[in-house]
C-alpha cells in the first residue's frame, strides 16, 4: 500500500488488494506440508530510518532515568567498597567480593543504558 511506503513484488503469485488495503494471493501450486511466510517488504527501508530514533522521547526519557539509577547504585557501591576498605584494610572478604560484582554490573548496565537511546550503538558496522 502507498501509506508505509511498500512495494509488492510477488513471486509468481496474483496479489490483489481490496478497499480496505487487505491483500489477498492464490497459492495454487505447492509441495504438501509446505510452510509459506507472507512477508510485506519496504522499499528504502534504510532511508526511511536512517536519522530517526527508535525511542519516543518518553521511551527514551526512561531509559536515561534508568541508567542515572544504576550509575546510581555503582557510585554507592564505590562508596561502599572504600568505606569497606578503610574499616578492615584490603583483606579479601565475601561482602566486598559481592559489592564489586554490583558495582561492575551497575556501571556497565548504567553506560549502556546511556548510550542506547542515542543510537550510538546502532550505527556500528561489524561487516
Amino acid at each position: 500500500s502507498g501509506d508505509d511506503y511498500a512495494q509488492w513484488a510477488p513471486l509468481s503469485i496474483n496479489v490483489e488488494e481490496d478497499e480496505l488495503g487487505n491483500m489477498c494471493g492464490n497459492l495454487s501450486v505447492l509441495p504438501s506440508q509446505s510452510v509459506v511466510w507472507p512477508i510485506k517488504r519496504v522499499s528504502e527501508w534504510q532511508s526511511l530510518t536512517q536519522g530517526s530514533s527508535s525511542f519516543s522521547p518518553a521511551e527514551a526519557g526512561f531509559i536515561y532515568v534508568v541508567a542515572a539509577m544504576f550509575l546510581a547504585m555503582a557510585l554507592c557501591a564505590v562508596v561502599c567498597l572504600i568505606r569497606g576498605v578503610k574499616r578492615q584494610g584490603w583483606k579479601l572478604q565475601l561482602g566486598k567480593i559481592i559489592i564489586a560484582i554490583v558495582f561492575v554490573f551497575a556501571l556497565d548496565r548504567g553506560l549502556y543504558l546511556s548510550l542506547v537511546p542515542s543510537g550510538i550503538l546502532a550505527s556500528t558496522k561489524t561487516s
